[in-house]
């Protein structure tokens, strides 16, 4: 397996072009954290040299070899990489890197634990939350940028690969398009209105009632971008707070000013 980085580099590195790559169905259902089985098939993939763990996403839709064509090489540490695809029988196959299972069921076993701690206002997202929120941010930052406008953006697309103790989340695009014009501009706003339902729901996990300043936190994404984000007061005294007051998070707009 190659789930280790510097594993994965050093077989990379040996690899000489035309590498030479292949996919192995298992035939097994992947399953979640909840013990439930996922819409995915375990495979094994082999690169050259290199033969690691992966997911295979089947599709009764022959036009998605399009998608594939467009994700093939975007790359972002918060999207699940789409390494590979083929066929069978005419019907497409998506070849994903590994995910150990979906947001969701990680929030009701482990994941609410780790994403959310009580003070005496409510439940406040710990610093995982928050970095996981700014790096979903900018995944979703990224594909816009290329021109890479995902059908939607919902809470079931997101998954989590575990690296130790920790959790990392990514979503799944299986189907893009490019857009332009006014066609670009309303699905950017369906996907970042989509990306804000699935944090409030995220946050529904929570053990208490989320703090109402951390929920203004979540209200602000794709307001604003993601550098911007992070400077969101949310964890500032007062003080601070009035010293930056191109944040006003109760008129619900931001100045755009520095």
């Amino acid at each position: 397996m190659a789930r280790d980085f510097d594993t994965y580099m050093k077989g990379y590195q040996r690899c000489k072009r035309p590498w030479e790559c292949s996919v192995k169905d298992l035939g097994v259902k992947h399953i979640d954290f909840d013990k439930k089985s996922m819409r995915f098939f375990e495979g094994k993939y082999t690169m050259g040299p290199i033969i690691s763990d992966c997911l295979i996403e089947k599709f009764l839709n022959r036009s998605q070899f399009e998608s594939y064509s467009l994700l093939r090489n975007f790359r972002h540490s918060n999207v699940v990489p789409v390494q590979n695809f083929y066929d069978v029988s005419g019907y497409p196959r998506f070849v994903l890197s590994w995910v150990d299972g979906s947001l969701t069921a990680w929030m009701k076993k482990d994941g609410a634990g780790i994403m959310f701690k009580s003070n005496m206002k409510g439940s406040i997202p710990t610093g995982a939350l928050r970095q996981t929120i700014l790096d979903l941010c900018s995944g979703l930052e990224h594909l816009l940028a290329e021109q890479l406008y995902p059908a939607e953006i919902d809470l079931k697309d997101m998954y989590v690969r575990q690296v130790g103790h920790k959790g990392i989340v990514q979503i799944l695009i299986n189907k893009v398009e490019r857009l332009s014009g006014l066609d670009a501009t309303k699905r950017k706003a369906k996907l970042w209105a989509g990306l804000r339902k699935a944090l409030h729901e995220i946050y529904k996990e929570a053990p208490r009632a989320v703090n109402p300043v951390a929920l203004r936190f979540i209200n602000y994404v794709g307001v604003t971008d993601s550098t911007r984000l992070q400077r969101f007061p949310d964890k500032w005294d007062y003080n601070m707070k009035a010293r930056n007051s191109q944040w006003q998070p109760s008129s619900g707009t931001i100045s755009r000013g520095v």
